[in-house]
């Protein structure tokens, strides 16, 4: 489990923007204390939800954390204060990073179900100016088997295309241009390399195909069907009054500081620990997509270490699930099937390997 939660962390999405990098580099400016004392809300008296209060307590943690059991809530945690002086809740919206391609994959899964596209598809059906369009499928992508580069690693070769300033227009095409003039790093289904680029590339995709936002896609086939009301995008919502402005950092300095449309389908949405588990449990259950949609996205198509389906890890503590980082905020989702119970994880002022920590004393009490 250690090897695992290494390699998961090393793919952690971090999708920053330059403000943001430039906070990192100056903690004293970023660090603000608290408007009030921060306030903690734990529900239930069980001896799950004493040990899960004993221990965020002793890890000093602020955020949020909902375990449920048959998509029942048992353990449930908030702490913290938000910029504005109120009370992070349990129903407070949190960016998740990351843990936001399994929708995405789940999106192209769904788009398959109708025959609207196929996961054998090339990349270069989509996207014909693509020079390695023809070499790489759908399949690939999923699975980050594609050999595609990975755009945080290059973010800088942006800095003149892309921006805040920018609307999502004209950064996606920036990002297009720069992705379709790369060589691949290996050649398809060689290799695993974890690449933010691949699900960025598959939003597109999704919109191309339904006809819609990526944004709308999701409320419409997922979000307002299964009774999801706390989640959407963080573009969408950083206005909202529930938005966690973070517990010790500036608002200013936070994300969403990521440009307009340079997180859709890798690390965009914003959503609740009731949220995630009613994902969750729609996902496994042939609900929201069929049985041999889940059995794809919980395949191990890499190797004896990396473990990786199509948005989600595999092997992850007995389960399945994934970590994610986007500005300050961290997350983690889980499932375990055998013994029917999710946990969901989120905090904007704890960094993601202390997230992992938590995440492992977690597991081991629920």
């Amino acid at each position: 489990m250690k090897k695992t939660v290494a390699l998961i962390l090393s793919a952690l999405i971090i999708l920053t923007s330059a403000a943001c990098s430039a906070q990192n580099s100056s903690t004293a400016d970023t660090t603000a204390p608290a408007t009030t004392a921060p306030s903690m809300e734990a529900t239930g008296d069980s001896a799950e939800q004493q040990m899960l209060n004993e221990k965020l307590e002793e890890f000093g943690f602020e955020g949020t954390v909902y375990a449920a059991k048959g998509g029942k809530a048992y353990a449930t945690y908030a702490n913290g204060t938000l910029d504005n002086g109120k009370d992070i809740t349990i129903d407070t919206p949190m960016p998740v990073g990351s843990v936001s391609k399994q929708f995405c994959a789940a999106s192209i899964l769904l788009l398959q179900e109708q025959g609207k596209l196929s996961v054998k598809d090339t990349l270069g059906k989509y996207f014909p100016e693509c020079s390695y369009g023809e070499k790489v499928t759908l399949h690939h992508m999923l699975s980050m088997r594609s050999g595609i580069p990975e755009i945080i690693d290059k973010k800088e070769q942006l800095q003149y295309e892309a921006g805040m300033d920018k609307t999502e227009e004209e950064n996606i095409a920036a990002f297009k241009n720069w992705v379709f003039a790369q060589e691949l790093d290996f050649e398809p289904d060689t290799s695993f390399a974890y690449s933010n680029s691949n699900f960025m590339l598959l939003g597109l995709i999704v919109e191309q195909v339904s006809g819609k936002s990526y944004i709308d896609f999701l409320h419409d086939n997922i979000f307002t069907p299964l009774g999801m009301k706390h989640s959407g995008t963080i573009h969408e919502l950083k206005d909202s009054p529930k938005w966690a402005n973070g517990v010790t950092h500036k608002a200013e300095n936070l994300s969403p500081g990521i440009e307009p449309g340079m997180a859709k389908g890798a690390g965009d949405i914003v959503s609740t620990g009731e949220d995630i588990t009613i994902w969750l449990n729609a996902l496994s259950s042939g609900k929201l997509i069929s049985k041999e949609s889940y059995k794809a996205m919980t395949t191990d198509y890499t190797d004896s270490t990396s473990h990786y389906g199509y948005g989600l890890y595999v092997e992850f503590s007995g389960g399945v699930g994934h970590f994610g980082e986007i500005g300050t905020y961290t997350a983690a989702d889980y499932l375990n099937e055998s013994k029917d119970i999710t946990l969901f994880v989120a905090t904007g002022s704890t960094s993601s390997g202390t997230l992992i920590n938590i995440f492992n004393s977690l597991v081991t009490i629920i």
